[in-house]
């Protein structure tokens, strides 16, 4: 199995760390203004789109953000680095 880390850290699994691979796959969220609260802009999420992330490919899994996996729970070859992360305890 070959790991893609489509994050900006690096990550540990088992021991062995897997760098990011230079590509980042994020949740282009569309919002729209909802109005002004005590001087602070307020918006609300509509939508979005994942951006970054290759086609699945045979033996191949991304490594990707906790928000961007939320948005692929449908693929069973992307996992979120808070995935590895509670795996190691």
């Amino acid at each position: 199995m070959r790991f893609i880390n489509l994050t900006h850290l690096p990550v540990q699994i088992e021991g062995v760390t897997i760098p990011p691979s230079g590509g980042i796959a994020e949740f282009d969220e569309i919002s729209i203004w909802q109005g002004t609260i005590n001087g602070l802009d307020k918006y609300k999420v509509v939508g979005g789109v994942v951006i970054g992330i290759p086609p699945a490919k045979e033996g191949v899994t991304y490594i990707v953000s906790h928000a961007v996996k939320n948005k692929l729970l449908e693929r069973n070859d992307v996992f979120s680095i808070s995935f590895f992360w509670e795996s190691q305890f």
